[in-house]
Order: C-alpha cells, then structure tokens, then sequence
C-alpha cells in the first residue's frame, strides 16, 4: 500500500530496524550502500534468521503474524549511509527492483 525511501548510517556491527510490520507484507532494499550491510529477518514476531549478505529480503504476510521485521547490520567500520526502499501491502511484488 505503500513505497517508502529513507537514509540510515550504521557503524560496524551496529543493527538498526529498518521495518517492522504487523500482520502485512513488506519488503526492503538497499538502494545506495550496496553490499555494506547484512539484512536479517525476525519473522512469526519471535524466530529470528541469520544475516544474509544481500541487498534485498521480503516478508510474507504469513511470516509477518503477529510481527515482523527487517534489520540491518553494518559491516564496514567507519561508518556506511545506505538509502533504502520499502514496499508494503499491494506494492510488494516480491522481487526487487532494477537499479539503475
């Protein structure tokens, strides 16, 4: 239902919640700061998974009873900005967009 673009700077091993749903399916990808950050994954509101080197991860509205949520962790010291792009309800396609 929604597409939302935001700024976030993390230093090395810093975790920052980048989305946190209830109940709706999202997804996030790094637009700017490529391959600076691991995303992770909290989904069911208590399983997390393991950090994934990757600029994009989606949650299903399944995954997403009763919360979820998308974190990411700095893994370049000194600091990364990265600039991201979330998709919530009907605008989440599950795929990410082409950069460019």
């Amino acid at each position: 239902m929604a597409i939302i673009e935001e700024t976030k700077t993390l230093s090395l091993n810093e975790t920052r919640v980048l989305h946190r749903s209830v109940g709706k399916k999202f997804s996030v990808q790094i637009i700017e700061g490529q391959g600076t950050v691991f995303l992770a994954r909290v989904i069911f509101g208590v399983v997390p998974q393991l950090a994934v080197a990757t600029d994009y991860l989606f949650v299903t509205t399944a995954q997403a009873i009763p919360t979820a949520t998308i974190k990411a962790i700095g893994n370049r010291t000194g600091g990364t900005q990265i600039r991201y792009r979330i998709r919530t309800g009907g605008d989440m396609i599950g795929i990410a967009d082409p950069i460019g």
